[in-house]
């Protein structure tokens, strides 16, 4: 009930809640610490029931909102993760299932009249790579920077890979708050839709170069995952 109105108050100021329902508010991602270690597990040995896998994604980015903030800690669940191999395949391929891509988009260039969801189609590819490689490496990181930092060195995710998608999404998201200001600015809501012709040469030509580096690191994870044991995914070189 508490988070319900925390939710109807922060959509009268314009912060909507989640469109796919993930919210506090519903009994499902309402729990105490205790039924969510008992779902996790379930979660882990069953992911492709009663949404496992998108249960185990959502449940490594929550945050706790009533209670000791140290008890939150739920790392110990996905421990027997990286021994689930079938499972961990599943959750790799449902980080690659978003590809990073302009849309309208013809050729190996980008036209004026291609379009982005800077959100969905280059922000997000980068959110759930980086859940993924750190959930696989047994990283405890929660940022994206930081889960990508964690598990650099590892076999799907090399140090350079890592430096690179950090990087884009710093780039990212910079680009995503400007435009979204200069919106605001004008009067309009803000979106996460943008245009060639809204954007600056410079700018379109960055945000170009990020959705390249994108997704050649997904093209290579994908590779990885179709060629070497999933036995050998998650050891990190240099540690």
């Amino acid at each position: 009930a508490a988070m319900r109105a925390t939710g109807e108050l922060l959509a009268r100021i314009g912060l909507n809640r989640d469109a796919h329902g993930a919210t506090a508010s519903r009994t499902p991602f309402s729990r105490t610490r205790a039924e969510w270690l008992a779902a996790a597990n379930r979660w882990v040995e069953q992911p492709g029931k009663n949404e496992g896998a998108m249960f185990i994604s959502l449940l490594l980015d929550s945050r706790p909102a009533l209670g000791d903030p140290t008890l939150a800690d739920l790392s110990d669940a996905f421990t027997p993760l990286r021994t689930h191999s079938g499972t961990l395949r599943l959750l790799l391929g449902a980080a690659l299932s978003t590809k990073a891509r302009y849309r309208g988009q013809r050729g190996p260039f980008v036209s004026r009249s291609a379009h982005i969801d800077i959100k969905r189609d280059a922000i997000l590819p980068v959110v759930n790579l980086a859940r993924w490689a750190a959930l696989a490496a047994g990283a405890e990181a929660t940022t994206t920077t930081g889960r990508l930092a964690a598990a650099s060195g590892t076999p799907m995710l090399p140090d350079d890979a890592a430096t690179s998608l950090a990087e884009v999404f710093r780039l990212l998201q910079r680009l995503r708050l400007h435009y979204q200001l200069a919106q605001t600015e004008q009067g309009e809501k803000p979106s996460d839709a943008l245009t060639m012709q809204q954007m600056s040469l410079i700018d379109r030509s960055l945000l170009a170069q990020a959705v390249r580096e994108i997704t050649g690191v997904q093209r290579r994870m994908a590779n990885v995952s179709a060629f070497v044991s999933s036995d050998e995914w998650t050891g990190l070189r240099r540690r």
